[in-house]
């Protein structure tokens, strides 16, 4: 998955489709990792100090920051290959190759993935208070 569009995602159970919100679906995915979507947003919140644009950590595959351009994307961090900008455009270039446009500076996109190797870096220290 390279992105999610925040809006009615349509996702593939026991090989029938069905309507969801992403909300729903990406909570669906957190609770198979023993936890829930407001666990983990909450979780990165008090550990960064962060208010807003909070990433979520879902696995070691999925690591979603919001971009909002016309539409409110969740852009999955682990499948990016580059970042590049043209005619204030910013292009995400994903590891498959895929290109994402996205009216949105260069500068906002970098910041979410400042925060996501944050969220990385305290992940990978591995705290644990016993």
């Amino acid at each position: 998955m390279n992105y999610i569009i925040d809006e009615i995602v349509k996702i593939n159970v026991d090989g029938k489709e069905m309507d969801t919100t992403f909300k729903k679906y990406v909570n669906s995915l957190c609770i198979k990792s023993f936890s829930t979507l407001n666990g983990r947003v909450e979780a990165v919140r008090k550990l960064l100090k962060l208010k807003y644009n909070v990433p979520i950590y879902v696995n070691e595959k999925i690591l979603l920051f919001k971009v909002v351009s016309f539409k409110t994307y969740w852009i999955n961090y682990f499948n990016i290959k580059d970042i590049d900008i043209k005619n204030d455009i910013s292009i995400i270039i994903f590891n498959n190759l895929e290109i994402l446009e996205l009216d949105v500076s260069k500068r906002v996109i970098v910041n979410r993935v400042r925060v996501c190797h944050k969220i990385l870096d305290h992940k990978n220290k591995g705290l644990y208070i016993f």
